[in-house]
């Protein structure tokens, strides 16, 4: 977890998915009870070293080994939390200060510290013991969590020998000292939650035991539907150029599709500070574990993953759980499956839950110039990577200056002509003047979106032809609310990097405290905008820039 994301999470403040706690150099006595209960609930983020209030106490820095060492063994001891679930958390440095930050999945079982069923509410954690409200717990996870389902028929024959020894390397890779590397095969399965006993009181093998180690016969009894078709269509766009057909377990299919990435996407030369990166494996790792550990199994339509001239497009199986497009200030990560996510986590295959929206989000643009991902949360979860980009161009730039009454200067302008925009939203407006309609539409439901400003009534809009008439500057005036219409100026201004100083002056601005309120906040609240110096506040030298996704809100999505 980087220091950006641990600050947004201390200026939201405590809620069910968030707890700090207080930790000099020490656990606190509560800190399973609260495990327990984002286990039980929807998951969430442990803060150690800050206070109720969201003020950074700090851990003393001798402490931080051994409380990530603690935490990382006790929570793979059944008697601190059962079944185990074996927790590895980061530490940042804030002001000089230490805080652990533990990532804690929404899980398909049950759990129990010192044999008490926890679960959690807005007002934090509380103890389950009335057995109706037992039953509803383990009914909701029954039904939204079908990873978990348990096969009493499968035995540990059933299961792929010669993968264990795969497991174990890639466990020691990522941690040599792994608690999971000296167990048999059979007990690393409990450890890692493939081997439970359900409400009825059967045991045995689960789904995910099944499709992360089976045979490809057993997955076959078990799943029939499981297909992963990966497809390249460049030329041929009705079948196919070629394609690779996967019906494996997802150890070995994860390296199958990463291969066909491998065959059919270049990838460039990259350095990281002074370090060459692979930027299409950054990508595509994320989207691959994507699709193989958030599908739900029990959708027989097929895992697609079809590459295109322009761009990737991947497709699963999905029970939606936020319904549209993913933004990166909004979205709360939510897995499918817990267990196949943790196990994929431990392998080092995925990384903290949500990671993957945002690695993509920041290293696309980085492979293809100006692109920016698209992810659709609907029954077909839709992960959209563009490998070609249309450009604003200087003509539109003009327009949409001048329709937002900014002063069409020449650095906003080319910094502004030069944003990616989606070749399709060109393609279907090919004029300047109805792809700016279009774009100004897109404004005001993003705006209400984003809870910018409210949507004003359709019949209130101007049709495009009376638009069309209207002078540039009652363009903006007309199909814009005035709060939007200032939001949008300040990410315009903001292309290039700008001290609040310069923005004022061209708004014509001088409440600087009620604009920084009002505008500027929001902005950075929503990850529109954002600080050039984060760690430095109140820096002289801060500058404000408009982010990747305040650049795909002003192109038009």
């Amino acid at each position: 977890m980087t220091v950006d994301q641990v600050r947004r999470l201390l200026a939201q403040g405590e809620g069910i998915q968030l707890e700090f706690k207080e930790a000099q150099q020490a656990l606190p006595t509560n800190f399973f009870e609260t495990v327990c209960a984002f286990l039980n609930r929807d998951g969430g983020t442990i803060l150690l070293g800050v206070e109720d209030d969201g003020a950074v106490c700090g851990i003393l820095a001798s402490a931080v080994s051994t409380l990530k060492t603690n935490i990382a063994n006790l929570s793979n001891n059944p008697e601190k939390l059962d079944p185990p679930c074996v927790l590895f958390p980061s530490h940042v440095q804030l002001d000089g200060k230490e805080v652990l930050c533990v990532q804690v999945l929404a899980d398909s079982q049950l759990h129990r510290t010192r044999g008490v069923v926890y679960d959690r509410s807005e007002d934090g954690d509380f103890t389950v013991t009335d057995p109706a409200r037992l039953a509803a717990l383990y009914q909701r996870k029954r039904l939204f969590y079908t990873e978990s389902t348990v096969y009493p028929h499968v035995r540990l024959q059933d299961l792929r020998a010669d993968l264990f020894p795969k497991v174990r390397q890639l466990l020691a890779s990522r941690n040599p000292g792994h608690p999971w590397l000296t167990l048999d095969n059979h007990q690393l399965l409990i450890k890692a939650g493939l081997y439970q006993r359900d409400q009825q009181q059967q045991e045995g093998y689960t789904l995910a035991a099944v499709l992360l180690l089976g045979t490809d016969e057993v997955i076959t009894q078990v799943v029939p539907h499981f297909r992963v078709d990966a497809l390249l269509r460049r030329h041929d766009v009705q079948r196919y150029d070629d394609r690779l057909d996967i019906r494996t377990n997802l150890i070995d299919a994860y390296e199958q599709l990463m291969d066909f990435v491998g065959k059919h996407l270049p990838d460039p030369f990259y350095l990281e500070g002074t370090t060459r990166i692979s930027l299409r494996d950054k990508i595509f790792r994320e989207v691959v574990a994507n699709i193989l550990v958030h599908r739900e199994y029990t959708n027989a339509r097929p895992t697609t993953f079809i590459i295109y001239a322009d761009q990737v497009v991947a497709e699963n199986a999905n029970v939606p759980h936020h319904g549209g497009a993913l933004l990166l200030d909004t979205f709360a990560p939510y897995p499918k499956n817990p267990t196949l996510a943790r196990f994929f986590l431990q392998l080092g295959r995925a990384e903290e839950l949500g990671s993957g929206v945002l690695n993509v989000t920041h290293y696309l643009p980085q492979y293809v110039r100006g692109a920016l991902p698209r992810f659709l949360d609907g029954p077909v979860f839709q992960t959209i990577l563009p490998l070609t980009v249309s450009q604003v161009g200087e003509e539109a730039a003009t327009l949409l200056l001048q329709m937002l009454n900014l002063p069409v200067d020449v650095t906003t302008k080319t910094s502004l002509a030069a944003l990616a925009q989606r070749p399709a939203l060109r393609a279907a407006y090919p004029s300047a003047s109805a792809l700016l309609y279009q774009v100004g539409l897109g404004w005001v439901r993003d705006g209400t979106r984003l809870n910018l400003d409210k949507m004003a009534p359709e019949a209130s809009l101007p049709t495009f032809e009376h638009w069309q008439g209207l002078g540039a500057e009652e363009k903006g005036t007309r199909l814009l609310p005035m709060r939007l219409l200032q939001l949008l100026r300040v990410l315009m201004l903001c292309l290039q990097p700008q001290p609040l100083a310069a923005v004022l002056q061209v708004l014509a601005v001088s409440n600087r405290t009620k604009f920084r309120t009002s505008y500027i906040d929001p902005l950075l609240q929503r990850q529109l905008l954002t600080l050039t110096l984060p760690e430095i506040p109140s820096s002289p030298n801060q500058r404000y820039q408009t982010t990747e996704q305040g650049q795909l809100l002003l192109t038009g999505g």
